[in-house]
């Protein structure tokens, strides 16, 4: 008995070090990931908040309403990309998640965030 709790010590310390090892990395991956989804999201959502500000106060939302109330199909669909783009940039600011979703990890979210939760200043 005392040999099979000692292999069971030995396999949870063998576990518990390469764990230790492998989730800095992880999460450091895991944050470029999204620092780079973000920055994309960004620069893909940038030509139509230029649009905003020069049309609509810097407004997205009015700018989204402007296209979804035409009656052209296509300027009516480019509302509806323009919202889904607004959509993923605010989730990936807030970690992937929605952003009415707590964070699971509670006050360490700011590990899985890093420096970029000042990403939630879009309209």
């Amino acid at each position: 008995m005392t040999l099979v709790r000692g292999l069971l010590d030995r396999l949870l310390l063998l576990a518990a070090v390469v764990a230790g090892g492998l989730v800095p990395g992880f999460i450091a991956q895991y944050r470029q990931r999204l620092g780079g989804r973000l920055d994309q999201a960004r620069l893909d959502l940038a030509p139509w908040q230029k649009l905003a500000d020069q049309y609509h106060h810097g407004d997205l939302h009015e700018l989204i309403q402007y296209h979804l109330s035409s009656p052209d199909p296509t300027f009516h669909a480019e509302g509806g990309l323009i919202q889904s783009l607004l959509a993923a940039v605010r989730q990936t600011a807030a970690g992937g998640r929605p952003a009415h979703q707590p964070h699971p990890a509670g006050g360490l979210s700011h590990v899985a965030r890093g420096s970029r939760s000042d990403a939630c200043h879009l309209q």
